[in-house]
């Protein structure tokens, strides 16, 4: 059985810390020329990917751990990407209600990137307190993936990837529960999030050989 938890400003037994302020790249930067290659993840992708990538060297040996709730494949929590983390569900009865507020990895870090095979952006997470936390790395992804996209995005992708995107994007706002948030929704056009074509399930986060860069898993 699952449970839910829900963000709040204020921290109780059942609450983690409020929305931290998130840190990311701009939509399209006027000085990348070509899109940037994002490394590769050891574990099978859900299909193939848009932009190539190879497999990076393996991690050291003194790569910090990732917080249960992020580690991949199997984190131990439920949530999709296209939704906020205010309402993900808690998969472990191990895991402390409490444990948005805290950090992300151990030892922790003061920062982190975050980049996904399926995207030519990558993430950068800055902590709102003192170290990045699980809800700063959460917040980040979401708030990364909610940002528009610069024509020219889709514009170098191959014509089935770009068919792909659309798809993506026609799903998401045709799916919302009114026909007002739908109309609402499909105005603010194409979003970073609809480059994952689909595959927007959260399976946490797989480390490369930079101990502050991680690479997103994500599956249908």
């Amino acid at each position: 059985m699952t449970r839910k938890v829900h963000f709040s400003d204020k921290p109780t037994v059942h609450h983690i810390p409020a929305v931290p302020p998130l840190s990311h790249s701009p939509p399209s930067p006027a000085s990348s020329g070509s899109l940037p290659t994002p490394p590769n993840v050891p574990y099978a992708l859900p299909g193939s990917t848009p932009y190539p990538f190879v497999l990076p060297p393996k991690p050291l040996h003194h790569q910090p751990q990732l917080h249960v709730a992020l580690a991949g494949p199997h984190p131990n929590i439920r949530y999709d990407c296209k939704h906020s983390p205010s309402h993900l569900s808690i998969m472990s009865r191990h895991i402390s209600p409490h444990f948005a507020s805290e950090s992300a990895t151990y030892p922790p870090m003061t920062s982190m990137t975050i980049s996904s095979p399926y995207l030519p952006w990558t993430f950068h997470v800055t902590p709102r307190h003192a170290v990045v936390s699980v809800s700063d790395v959460l917040y980040a992804i979401y708030g990364g993936l909610r940002a528009g996209i610069h024509p020219q995005d889709l514009a170098r992708m191959a014509r089935e990837h770009q068919n792909g995107v659309r798809k993506a994007y026609e799903n998401r706002y045709r799916r919302m529960r009114s026909s007002s948030d739908a109309a609402s929704e499909k105005a603010k056009g194409v979003k970073r999030v609809d480059f994952l074509m689909g595959h927007t399930t959260f399976m946490g986060l797989t480390p490369t050989s930079n101990p502050t860069h991680w690479v997103i898993i994500t599956s249908k």
